[in-house]
């Protein structure tokens, strides 16, 4: 519990064919050992965010630490003074204006069979917008872990088993990339704090070079029908990625 989430270490790891392909396509292993961390600037949509009667967010501001699972958002709700903070298992609000702060440990605890089904509160959006995008965002850096587990059951395909200490959307989770140029195409999971029933199919829909990286500029989430195929006629969660930069150390974006 507490705001005071270790650092998740980084190690030499053997990568399999898939991942070395990856890794180099998003700017290679050295790159995402050496980098700090990730600001961008995203907008987001869909009926996920309808079913939990969210606001869309627009333009909204991130900042994410790469070797540790730690994310601020601003703003994460209406209120445009409001932060939301993902800091390993917990959640918190910081108001801009005042300074104040209001704290909830263990915040994956607090989902269940209550008014969650029907709204999330905006410590409910700080923990999960926060840790979706650090899933996101610090891919490949993730293929570096120690606390993942990857297995390659083809070439292009890769299975990620995520530890208990990751704040995720479900342990198991399938990556999927192109052959020919390395690039992430699709990435299966359950999003279990809405439902074990959520198959969702993440779909990158194009790429965009932004400061020097190779980033996924619009992603799209639809359910996952028969056969594991995506159901492009109901888009859960759509996500356009305006600015993209990642940090070295505190004081320069200039890579290593």
């Amino acid at each position: 519990g507490g705001l005071a989430y270790q650092s998740i270490k980084l190690m030499a790891v053997t990568l399999t064919t898939t991942a070395r392909r990856a890794l180099a396509a998003y700017g290679g292993a050295q790159f995402w050992r050496r980098a700090q961390r990730i600001f961008a600037t995203v907008s987001v949509r869909g009926l996920a965010l309808v079913l939990k009667n969210r606001p869309f967010l627009g333009w909204a501001r991130l900042e994410l630490e790469i070797h540790r699972p730690y994310g601020v958002i601003s703003p994460v709700g209406k209120n445009g003074s409001t932060s939301g903070i993902l800091d390993g298992q917990d959640a918190a609000l910081a108001n801009d204006r005042d300074g104040t702060m209001v704290r909830r440990q263990d915040a994956r605890s607090h989902f269940g069979w209550n008014r969650r089904l029907l709204w999330w509160d905006d410590l409910d959006m700080a923990y999960f917008a926060n840790y979706a995008f650090w899933n996101y965002f610090t891919f490949p850096a993730l293929l570096l872990n120690k606390s993942i587990s990857w297995h390659e059951p083809t070439d292009g395909e890769l299975i990620a088993t995520f530890s208990d200490t990751i704040p995720t959307h479900c342990r198991t989770q399938h990556f999927y990339f192109s052959r020919e140029t390395g690039l992430l195409s699709r990435l299966d999971y359950r999003v279990n704090i809405i439902g074990r029933f959520t198959r969702a199919a993440h779909v990158v829909v194009e790429h965009a070079i932004m400061n020097g990286v190779n980033v996924p500029a619009l992603r799209r989430v639809t359910p996952r029908g028969p056969g594991g195929t995506p159901l492009p006629g109901m888009v859960l969660i759509e996500i356009r990625v305006h600015e993209f930069t990642v940090s070295f150390d505190e004081t320069t974006n200039t890579p290593p």
